[in-house]
């Protein structure tokens, strides 16, 4: 029995996210490299959309818990993977070293490097499900 390597999975995942990133943004024109701007865009939209979500909707309901869930496992995949998969994708698409955090990293005046990139991505990813987790624990105790 063998098991699937860090590497290829992370490899895996990713040309997933590509492939949904052509299926889900094949009617805009330029091919990869409009696919990976259109999903630069969509990721902090999916982001903010998401916690809008959950602090939205109404307490003690089991989407609170699910999209919680699905936060506290995107932390765990930054921390496994160094990484963030969506991006990664991103850089696929469009052949380019850019993050969705370079332009925070360049407000607070700091050089874009993949430490910096991945301590703010792991230090947001921490930040976003440690509220949620507080969250759903004020749930519970209420």
């Amino acid at each position: 029995m063998s098991f699937i390597g860090m590497e290829e999975l992370r490899s895996t995942l990713v040309k997933c996210i590509v492939a949904i990133a052509r299926v889900l943004f094949y009617w805009i024109p330029g091919g990869d490299n409009a696919y990976g701007i259109a999903l630069s865009a969509f990721h902090p939209v999916l982001i903010i959309s998401w916690v809008l979500i959950f602090f939205l909707y109404p307490y003690n309901r089991p989407l609170r818990i699910f999209i919680c869930s699905t936060a506290c496992l995107t932390l765990l995949s930054h921390l496994y993977f160094r990484s963030c998969l969506i991006t990664r994708a991103e850089q696929i698409l469009t052949g380019s070293k850019d993050t969705v955090v370079d332009p925070v990293l360049h407000f607070l005046n700091i050089k874009p490097s993949n430490e910096t990139r991945l301590a703010i991505t792991v230090g947001g990813s921490i930040t976003v499900a440690s509220i949620m987790l507080f969250s759903i624990c004020m749930d519970i105790i209420s």
